[in-house]
């Protein structure tokens, strides 16, 4: 799928979400992945936690930054 740049900067909103999206989908595999790791006892408890807190933090602080960089394009008027 060819897109051209220049919709891409003035859609930062689009191009946002799709990439949040799909670090979404990806952060949803991880907790997969740790949970079977687990139960197959490759991964110790504290850092099973921590890996878990991890995924967790990474997904909340992508989507933080992707409401906030929209919201300053859009009061900037940068857009």
């Amino acid at each position: 799928m060819l897109i051209h740049v220049q919709f891409l900067w003035n859609h930062v909103d689009i191009l946002l979400a799709s990439v949040g999206i799909s670090l979404e989908q990806i952060g949803e595999f991880a907790f997969v992945l740790l949970s079977r790791a687990s139960n197959l006892h490759l991964v110790e408890g504290k850092l099973y936690l921590l890996l878990l807190g991890t995924t967790a933090l990474s997904l909340v602080g992508y989507n933080l930054h992707s409401v906030v960089c929209v919201c300053t394009r859009t009061a900037l008027n940068i857009f």
